[in-house]
């Protein structure tokens, strides 16, 4: 196995169970219930489920990149000079200032 984005069902006592895997983890996740492994009776019901869980795993919101994402822009204009940005209504802009030179 190598590491990449996967899911798939596999054979398991009284039916398959669904699995899904990702690029940072070596693991299968598998869908359960609580503690138990979640029995599906058809192959095909196990591998829908896991593609199902999969995708809602990829399309969850990952919090932690917005304040990651904040804290570079702010670190650039910072390093370059720039005006602070500031946030107005959910958007980030930036603060316009004129500078002058004095002669």
């Amino acid at each position: 196995m190598s590491n990449k984005f996967s899911f798939g069902a596999i054979p398991a006592k009284g039916g398959f169970i669904a699995y899904y895997r990702m690029v940072h983890r070596s693991d299968n996740f598998v869908l359960r219930s609580g503690r138990h492994d979640i029995i599906f009776a058809t192959h095909h019901e196990a591998y829908k489920a896991a593609g199902d869980a999969f995708v809602a795993y990829l399309n969850s919101p990952i919090s932690g990149m917005r304040f990651a994402a904040e804290e570079a822009m702010s670190k650039a204009d910072a390093l370059f000079n720039l005006p602070p940005t500031v946030k107005q209504r959910g958007k980030t802009k930036p603060v316009l200032v004129e500078r002058k030179v004095s002669a």
